[in-house]
């Protein structure tokens, strides 16, 4: 008995572990606020982006929406708000020093104006504990004004409405003229768990502050863990089948 016990403690534990956090953001969806009347336009950044697959939270006149996508290509496999990646460099002629996949966020503040709020993208590796943040303000990005593209690839302009861009760890705005920063060191072969924050602050918003939250993982963490659970638990099986037979 003390034995089957264990073995059910166990398998709980493991399937507590596997399955996805409990998360009350819209799911792989669309973004409904942004420039132009039709779906693809609330998408701006670069060309050819899908406005699908994002994890979506809107509060008050702000929408933000964050997701992973593999380089070039379109979104990763997500499932509720953890995105699935296959480590290894960016293809040629990207530099080896970026990684296969990138992550997208986008600002809507609606009727008001970006100067209206702060914003913040923090990114913590959980498998090295290494942790950066900075705002998504600095450097280039795509930038709407009520129902037009402002610009793409330019300056930050706190009178817009809108703000999106796609990052790479090897190259985002968080690093300077390509160097990480200081205590975090980026390596695209590394099989390590991201999480991903974006959030905005300001008196707009119920409470003051609206966060948006991905985690990136690499693909055999959690295919591992669910095999592992599915061997303990056909061991179970079998244990209870002696009993029986017993």
């Amino acid at each position: 008995m003390k034995t089957m016990f264990k073995f059910l403690s166990l398998a709980a534990i493991l399937a507590v572990a596997a399955a996805p956090a409990a998360h009350a953001d819209a799911f792989n969806s669309q973004l409904t606020q942004g420039p132009g009347s039709t779906t693809n336009a609330k998408v701006y950044y670069g060309s050819g982006n899908p406005n699908s697959g994002f994890d979506v939270v809107t509060a008050g006149n702000v929408q933000l929406g964050l997701e992973a996508v593999i380089r070039h290509h379109g979104p990763l496999t997500s499932s509720y708000n953890n995105y699935f990646y296959t480590p290894g460099p960016a293809a040629s002629p990207d530099p080896s020093t970026q990684s296969n996949w990138d992550f997208v966020f986008s600002v809507n503040t609606g009727s008001d104006t970006l100067s209206d709020y702060n914003f913040q993208i923090d990114i913590l590796n959980v498998t090295t504990g290494q942790h950066v943040g900075g705002s998504p303000t600095v450097g280039p990005n795509a930038q709407s004004n009520g129902s037009v593209v402002a610009c793409n690839n330019c300056a930050y302009n706190k009178n817009n409405n809108g703000l999106q861009n796609s990052e790479n760890l090897g190259f985002s705005f968080l690093q300077s003229a390509g160097t990480a920063p200081a205590g975090f060191q980026f390596d695209p072969n590394a099989a390590d768990t991201y999480k991903i924050t974006l959030t905005a602050t300001g008196a707009g918003l119920p409470g003051g502050s609206l966060t948006d939250t991905i985690n990136v993982v690499p693909t055999p963490e959690p295919s591992s863990l669910i095999f592992l659970g599915t061997g303990l638990l056909g061991g179970l099986g079998t244990m209870i089948r002696r009993r029986r037979i017993a």
